[in-house]
């Protein structure tokens, strides 16, 4: 199932901001709302990118530079 347009915006917020706290911020929505984005069953392939529990990116992708 693809991602819809908010989960899209969820994902590359995150991978932008490095987190869920900071990519709720900049979505102007709690942290609560981006996790519930990113858990839909579609999203699961998404989700292995993020340590367990940690709300941050586990792989290179997400650094600043």
């Amino acid at each position: 199932m693809p991602l819809n347009a908010d989960q899209l915006d969820a994902f590359w917020t995150i991978v932008q901001t490095g987190s869920f706290h900071a990519a709720a911020d900049a979505l102007f929505v709690t942290q609560s709302a981006v996790t519930q984005r990113i858990q839909r069953p579609c999203c699961s392939a998404a989700r292995r990118i993020w340590s367990s529990g940690s709300g941050r990116c586990a792989s290179g992708a997400c650094s600043r530079g």
